[in-house]
């Protein structure tokens, strides 16, 4: 009997030790993990809370902690929250929704993370006032859901964005930051927007239904600006001019990007901006999208592997309205252009491309399954690019397809001649959609083990 207790308190000694040894979680102190409606958050709807998050956020140490959120409530915010500390946690608990009034009030932005880092926010509604699909004049500002400025190691996961200017905006050297998980909808410009940074993730979501009707004096409408690329995307990394900083090694993988009237995925470089470059586009979604899948301009060593595109170039939906009278997007499933240089395009699937209605005298543009070109005329074509492995079917257009082999001449292929041609590969330099290909075009560019199915 007495072996069998000295065995016991052994045992119970040994377990003692072996839970000391291993790494306990952190549980915040009753003074670093604060409620905002203890400093008197109500939720209403109606009260302007700004006020109480603020006092909530001055209250925790300077060494961070964690502002929760209750859910269950609408909470109106009238101006910019703006988190100042590094190392806090925003936890916003199921079916609390964040209502700022980015229109008629005084916040151009939602959340605002500038200069810092370890901060995270997690959970919840961040919800814009901009409208629609409806004119209006002398906007204040931008209006970003959530903005972050020279941030590092910013965490943002499980949430919903809708009804801003841009969704999610990475800006101004902002590195190793993660944005997963989340739903990024109804914004007028891009979902989600890296602009001249680096190193940052973006896993795992879904951006859909952006780029929204604009009008005023920088107005694109939702469609086109030479100089700053397609608004609207699900997806873009952008460098923007006079910007120290540029975009680099940055990873988009596993997000569905669909209906937006921009791209799905976009990569590029505003004019007298630096070269987007070594991005991994990787096991992405993109469908339903007005202009192609994923582009990639002025962005060389860019991987883009394993994706899915199809159903793209679709017609503009906005309701009927008059003052855009626009079609297709001239959208295709993968587009790379202005010295994407030695950039890979591998194992994709693009199918299923939006064609015009031959009925209506419509010629269908730059709807292929992928295309590698220069743009403009005045603009370079990528070189020394890959394109193996790619399945490609279904993608129409109304002249013959081109197709240039890994030996380096061009070859028609898949021509039709009782209907419309398919194009599953297009390589082209002199912009003017003709089959005179120059072939100093994407020079040494390989095409090869590509598959094709039959329409």
């Amino acid at each position: 009997m007495k072996a069998l207790f000295i065995f016991i308190l052994l045992l119970l000694a040994g377990a003692a030790a072996a839970q000391q040894l291993s790494p306990q979680p952190t549980v915040p102190k009753s003074s670093d993990w604060l409620n905002v409606a203890n400093f008197g958050a109500r939720g209403d709807s109606l009260t302007n809370d700004i006020p109480a998050f603020d006092s909530a956020l001055a209250a925790l140490k300077s060494g961070g902690g964690v502002i929760y959120v209750p859910g269950g409530r609408a909470y109106r915010l009238d101006s910019p929250w703006r988190i100042d500390k590094s190392n806090v946690t925003i936890m916003i608990d199921d079916g609390a929704r964040l209502c700022f009034q980015v229109k008629y009030g005084t916040a151009r932005n939602g959340i605002m993370i500038d200069s810092l880092s370890n901060v995270t926010i997690e959970g919840g509604e961040i919800i814009g006032d901009m409208p629609d699909d409806t004119l209006y004049f002398n906007r204040s500002g931008w209006g970003n859901g959530i903005f972050v400025g020279a941030g590092a190691n910013i965490q943002l996961h499980d949430l919903k964005v809708t009804g801003f200017e841009y969704g999610i905006y990475l800006a101004d050297g902002s590195h190793d930051c993660m944005v997963r998980h989340s739903e990024i909808f109804g914004n007028r410009r891009d979902g989600i927007c890296i602009q001249n940074g680096w190193k940052n993730v973006v896993s795992f979501n879904h951006s859909y239904d952006n780029g929204r009707l604009d009008y005023g004096p920088d107005s694109v409408y939702g469609i086109w600006n030479k100089d700053n690329g397609d608004v609207g995307s699900g997806i873009s990394v952008r460098n923007f001019a006079f910007s120290l900083d540029s975009s680099r090694a940055n990873r988009i993988d596993h997000n569905t990007c669909s209906g937006n009237r921009g791209h799905g995925i976009l990569l590029w470089m505003e004019k007298g901006g630096r070269q987007v470059t070594n991005s991994l586009i990787l096991e992405n979604t993109c469908f339903n999208n007005r202009m192609h899948g994923i582009t990639v301009a002025n962005a060389p060593q860019t991987t883009v592997q394993s994706n899915v595109c199809y159903d793209n170039n679709r017609p503009n939906d906005f309701k009927g309205n008059i003052f855009l009278p626009f079609g297709y997007g001239g959208g295709g499933g993968i587009q790379a252009e202005i010295l994407s240089n030695e950039s890979v395009f591998e194992d994709n699937r693009c199918f299923e491309t939006r064609t015009y209605d031959p009925e209506k005298g419509d010629e269908g543009l730059q709807n292929q399954g992928i295309n590698i070109g220069n743009g403009n005329d005045e603009e370079p074509s990528p070189e020394n690019c890959i394109i193996r492995n790619n399945v490609l079917y279904n993608n129409k257009r109304f002249q013959k397809a081109v197709m240039r082999n890994s030996d380096g001449s061009f070859k028609y292929t898949h021509e039709e001649i009782d209907g419309p041609g398919r194009l599953d590969i297009y390589l082209w330099r002199d912009g003017q959609d003709n089959l005179a290909i120059d072939t100093m075009a994407a020079q040494t560019t390989t095409v090869e083990n590509n598959s094709y199915r039959p329409n």
